[in-house]
């Protein structure tokens, strides 16, 4: 027997099968697809490297890994990251490439004058760091006033030397960031009635190509109390 269906029954049977079928493919679509990675979290060391250094890593992970939450922590030298366990593997394999130790160079900065003998300071630097000098003292500056009823304010600064030495960019555009600043005591001016010190300073800001061939000549210098003439001159040696 044959049955025939009627052409106002047929919108009513394709909506009968939708009702059916539909379902069916939903859930088969749905177990196929994989359940959505829960996002862990791991924090890596950076070592010894410089801030520009440590910003350079971020920018990488967060341009390749851009659904990562990552944050640096630039003081403790940590990169805090949480992301799913796939990307979590990804960012500890450009960790292994990006986090290689650093060379390390012995620097020596002297300072010449026909009036003094020459005067060395010497610091090792690696290529992902930075490394800090420091001599001098710290002078007291009168900063609230002087009365019966009030302890006296001060604020200390620093006076003397300091030379901050890092290595900016990779490759044959690696240079020398050196930022050297010499401060000394130039006597004493009154204001306000009260005696304050006067501070004579030489800055030197530079960002030179390095040598270990030959000493480069950075800058240099008349220092304004003494009117002594100086050349700032530095020595590379890269250390095995």
């Amino acid at each position: 027997m044959t049955h025939t269906v009627s052409p106002r029954s047929l919108p009513l049977l394709v909506a009968l099968l939708a009702l059916v079928v539909l379902p069916i493919t939903l859930t088969r679509t749905a177990r196929a697809q994989p359940a959505a990675e829960a996002p862990v979290y791991q924090s890596f060391d950076l070592g010894n490297r410089s801030a520009a250094s440590s910003q350079e890593i971020l920018l990488a992970i967060r341009n390749l890994v851009p659904s990562a939450k990552s944050v640096l922590l630039p003081t403790q030298g940590i990169l805090a990251v949480t992301a799913t366990p796939t990307q979590m593997q990804l960012i500890r394999s450009m960790l292994t490439s990006l986090n290689q130790p650093g060379d390390i160079y012995r620097l020596t900065y002297t300072l010449t004058s026909a009036d003094s003998a020459p005067r060395q300071y010497t610091l090792l630097v690696s290529t992902h760091g930075s490394t800090v000098f420091k001599r001098g003292m710290r002078v007291p500056i009168l900063t609230g006033p002087i009365s019966p009823h009030a302890d006296a304010q001060f604020q200390y600064i620093d006076i003397g030397l300091n030379i901050t030495a890092s290595f900016e960019g990779t490759g044959p555009s690696q240079r020398l960031h050196t930022k050297f600043e010499q401060s000394s005591l130039n006597g004493e001016r009154t204001l306000s009635g009260t005696d304050e010190p006067q501070i004579d300073q030489v800055l030197i800001d530079e960002r030179i190509s390095l040598s270990t061939t030959h000493p480069t000549q950075i800058s240099s210098f008349t220092l304004p109390a003494t009117h002594e003439h100086f050349i700032l001159t530095l020595t590379a040696e890269k250390l095995p």
